[in-house]
Parts: C-alpha cells; structure tokens; sequence
C-alpha cells in the first residue's frame, strides 16, 4: 500500500474533523511553541475515542508509518515535533 493510500485510510477512519493535511493546518503542529524547532509531518490525527487511537497504531504498525504523539504542543525540549523527513503523522487526543 502506498503512503497516499495509507493517509487515505486513516483520513476515512477519522473523517475531516479528525485528520488534515492541509499545510496551513500543519504548521501549528510542525513548530515548536517557541519557534525554535520546525518539522513536517504528512498529516494531523485528532482521534476523538480510544478506539480510534489503536486503529490508528494497528494502521501504522502494519505499514511502517512514524507517529509522533502529541499533547498541547508545550514541551521544552522539541520531543512532540516532528523531524524534517515529512514521513511523520503527528496525532494528538482530541477526546
């Protein structure tokens, strides 16, 4: 399954108020709160449930998609940004 393929599922799975991609929507997410650390990531997952949060885990797991968790964005040391590879999905728990 190709990445395009991979986003598509989990853009299924969450639906529009739970997965973008939009890069306007992104660069909140990709930046550190002080600026000082920029990444990419292909998408944004907002899960709303528990379950959907495994799913997204059992998606990625299977085909090897990086996930870097994150919560309010706040951290000191950058950990919730992610790389500059642009093969992340950041998520965060929106439930």
């Amino acid at each position: 399954m190709s990445d395009s393929q991979v986003l598509e599922k989990l853009s299924q799975l969450l639906g529009s108020k739970g997965f973008t991609s939009d890069p306007d929507d992104l660069a909140p997410w990709t930046t550190d709160w002080r600026g000082r650390y920029h990444g990419q990531a292909a998408a944004l997952l907002s899960p709303a449930t528990t379950a959907e949060v495994s799913e997204i885990i059992k998606i990625a797991n299977a085909h090897q998609l990086t996930l870097v968790p994150q919560g309010g964005n706040s951290g000191m040391v950058a950990g919730a940004t992610p790389d500059e590879s642009g093969a992340s999905c950041s998520y965060r728990y929106a439930g």
